[in-house]
């Protein structure tokens, strides 16, 4: 999947809480998105891409201007994912067309499918053994929690009726550990108005309007 051409783009900045002038990370792609800190704080990873290019998973050295280093070679959805880098440095969380991947971070291009496509969210756990994630139930209706061992792939349904899924592009953002047990996330609210139109006529098809004008014109 290539990036396609909205006539602008998306860059990351980065800001101390010190104060100061934000500056940006990598290089001049025109979309960078979705970005996640190493655990050190000393790399952020991204969604990378260009104008007619594959979007992928790349990560810059904060406060260098160089070039990014690229760390995935499997294509990845635009706008819809989260990548997350493990508590321990070594891997990136991040979902592909190839399914829910763990892409190394040292940038050696090394990844392996632990699940399919299709998941809402997903997070490490504090100590990086385990990821937790949320995918649509069966009838896609509702949240389902579930855990998988990463060295393993083994899977476990911790909650198959977490909540219902709002009817949004991108019905979470953000989906995090805590440390005193439990997830944190926002949940997009959705409003919809129903309106009753009167005198409203559709545009008429080219026939319609040929067939008025060539009734008008006979004697």
């Amino acid at each position: 999947t290539t990036l396609p051409d909205f006539g602008g783009g998306s860059r990351v900045w980065v800001k101390t809480v010190a104060g100061g002038k934000p500056f940006p990370i990598g290089g001049n792609e025109t979309l960078q998105d979705a970005p996640t800190w190493s655990p050190r704080g000393d790399w952020i990873a991204y969604l990378s891409g260009g104008k007619g290019e594959k979007v992928t998973l790349v990560k810059s050295r904060v406060g260098d201007r160089g070039a990014p280093v690229r760390l995935a070679e499997d294509r990845i959805p635009p706008f819809v994912v989260r990548p997350r880098w493990s508590p321990d440095g070594d891997w990136v969380l991040c979902e592909t067309f190839e399914g829910l991947s763990v892409i190394a971070a040292d940038g050696s291009l090394r990844s392996h499918v632990l699940a399919e496509t299709g998941w809402l969210a997903y997070a490490w756990d504090t100590d990086g053994t385990p990821v937790y994630g949320l995918l649509p139930s069966d009838d896609s209706r509702q949240f389902t929690l579930v855990s998988i061992d990463v060295p393993s792939g083994k899977r476990r349904v911790i909650n198959d009726h977490l909540g219902s899924i709002p009817q949004a592009l991108q019905p979470l953002r953000g989906f995090s550990r805590m440390r005193s047990g439990g997830f944190l996330t926002s949940i997009a609210h959705v409003r919809s108005d129903i309106y009753l139109l009167e005198g409203f006529r559709l545009p008429r098809k080219w026939w319609e309007r040929v067939w008025s004008f060539g009734h008008a014109t006979q004697p």
